[in-house]
């Protein structure tokens, strides 16, 4: 009899292996790589952003810090200088917080509550003013936690800086009443509120922060928070939202913690060690290329205290990628990558695939005169 139990378990045991290995690929994402791409730079580049975006075979990148927009072409494998903005003058835009491109003649710069039209040359063409609205700014565009301005059916979706709410208002009849995005109707020239709102499920288990990352295309917006597995699928025709559990065997150790925490009572390392101590969502991109949902996580890990605080928060040492089908929410794949090789907030979705930067500063084969990236097409995991 003990035989026969034992048996049981056993062949249940290879039940849940074949089940996994069925529904989980584990393999090196290497496995999906299908082009690299090397781009030469100079000193006028910087190698890393906080900002850019992927039009048509071209991204755009932005180096605050020099006021310029560079834009490099995928397929030559060169870049060029688009322009040089100025801060001040006739044509000063300030200190822009990213910037959204329609087009090259055509890019928009959010700063404070304002947006700022420029064309290719860096000329002003337009000033738009929201400071008269109840908006929780200020506004930006930024790549990093994948909180750039995305391009819905009825015009521009820009999200607010959540991160601003005070903690004491955050409970569940405040997600009810708090709207964490705005649409800009271009040709009206107007800014409105969009209806999406975080579902009371988010604090089923007790109030977090609600930073969030957002990806979308069309009626399609998903948004996660940073800090749980739930995502929020909304539908912009029908205005309705879906919660769904995102699945990982990696990024699974969320917490209140921080949430609870007084930062004022810390240092700063001490805080930043307690951030990432636990799992968070560090980015979310759609590709309806393929109908996939890409989430970059942090695992969580103890970090001994003499670190640089600054570096490592920009220069996470490693991430996680999980691919997950857009529309069932199955996960198809997770990636737990190497240590200080990609850099955890630059990534964005082509036509070809989930492109990933290669630039990480501490890795030893890193250049600083290239902008090194891998292109991975993950198709096959959905057939």
């Amino acid at each position: 009899m003990p035989e026969i139990k034992y048996l049981g378990l056993f062949i249940s045991f290879l039940i849940f292996l074949s089940c996994v290995s069925k529904n989980v690929d584990f393999e090196d994402i290497l496995t999906y790589r299908t082009e690299s791409i090397i781009i030469p730079i100079d000193h006028t580049v910087v190698p890393n952003t906080l900002y850019m975006q992927y039009v048509d075979g071209e991204l755009y990148w932005m180096s605050r810090d020099r006021r310029t927009v560079h834009i490099f072409d995928l397929k030559s494998k060169e870049f060029c200088l688009l322009f040089k903005y100025q801060e001040e003058g006739p044509d000063g835009l300030g200190s822009p917080l990213g910037f959204y491109v329609v087009n090259q003649d055509s890019l928009y710069f959010p700063v404070q509550h304002r947006l700022s039209l420029v064309n290719h040359r860096a000329e002003l063409l337009r000033t738009y003013d929201f400071s008269s609205t109840q908006l929780i700014g200020p506004m930006s565009s930024r790549t990093r936690y994948s909180h750039q301005f995305t391009r819905l059916r009825d015009g521009i979706l820009i999200g607010l800086n959540s991160g601003l709410v005070s903690k004491n208002l955050l409970n569940k009849s405040f997600l009810d009443s708090y709207y964490p995005f705005v649409i800009f109707d271009s040709v009206n020239e107007e800014i409105k509120d969009f209806p999406f709102r975080f579902d009371q499920k988010l604090f089923d288990n007790g109030a977090n922060l609600i930073g969030c990352s957002y990806s979308g295309d069309k009626d399609d917006l998903y948004v996660i928070t940073q800090y749980s597995d739930l995502i929020h699928h909304y539908n912009a025709s029908t205005e309705e939202t879906k919660i769904i559990t995102l699945a990982s065997s990696l990024v699974n150790n969320f917490s209140d913690t921080y949430f609870k925490s007084d930062p004022r009572n810390n240092s700063a390392s001490e805080n930043v060690r307690m951030i990432y101590r636990n799992s968070s969502n560090l980015g979310l991109l759609y590709d309806s290329h393929r109908g996939l949902i890409y989430r970059m996580g942090w695992k969580g890990e103890e970090i001994g205290k003499n670190f640089n605080f600054m570096k490592f928060s920009e220069f996470l040492p490693h991430f996680v990628v999980g691919v997950y089908d857009a529309e069932t929410f199955e996960l198809l794949a997770e990636f737990d990558l190497p240590r200080n090789k990609y850099l955890a907030h630059h990534y964005f979705v082509s036509e070809d695939g989930l492109n990933l930067f290669l630039n990480h500063p501490d890795d030893p084969e890193a250049k600083e005169d290239e902008i090194n990236i891998e292109v991975f097409d993950f198709s096959k995991l959905k057939h």
